[in-house]
């Protein structure tokens, strides 16, 4: 169960939000999967209106994201919840569903993208390909190391519950 939320300007497409919706059919909750705003329209309120609307009907949202988006989430509300390979969770109300998150391995494995692959295997070198694996591991890794260090910062810095 999917639902798609756009916001557009002059009725050319700015951005969307790609919501997953529980399978269990609650209406009170929803994951946001992918979220885009075309660079030209950023910081003029589109993400906004997205989350607005999305939020108004749904009390619990969670969330993943990277390191460098959780302050724009934490400005709609949302709060910092666990670690998530090399990404933050997020929530707002009390999401009771996971948010999925593709695993390297699951998307490289993907049909469209091992078509893609071959078809850049044609026009670049073995070692072209290689190095550019090593770099997107070398990322990955990276950004692991930073989403673990930036939550426990975040646990370091909560105050205690009595």
């Amino acid at each position: 169960r999917m639902e798609l939320v756009t916001a557009s300007s002059d009725g050319v497409l700015i951005g969307f939000t790609l919501c997953g919706l529980p399978i269990n059919g609650s209406i009170t909750e929803c994951g946001i999967y992918y979220t885009v705003v075309s660079k030209p329209f950023r910081g003029k309120g589109a993400l906004t209106l997205m989350m607005k609307d999305i939020t108004a009907r749904y009390p619990s949202v969670a969330l993943s994201c990277d390191v460098a988006l959780v302050p724009i989430y934490e400005h709609y509300g949302f709060h910092c919840d666990s670690l998530r390979h090399n990404q933050i969770r997020m929530f707002l109300g009390n999401p009771v569903e996971e948010t999925p998150v593709l695993s390297v391995k699951d998307l490289m494995d993907n049909p469209a993208v091992m078509e893609e692959r071959r078809k850049a295997g044609e026009k670049f070198s073995v070692h072209d390909m290689d190095r550019a694996d090593r770099a997107m591991a070398k990322k990955i890794r990276i950004d692991e190391v930073n989403a673990k260090r930036f939550f426990q910062e975040r646990l370091s810095r909560r105050k205690p519950t009595a």
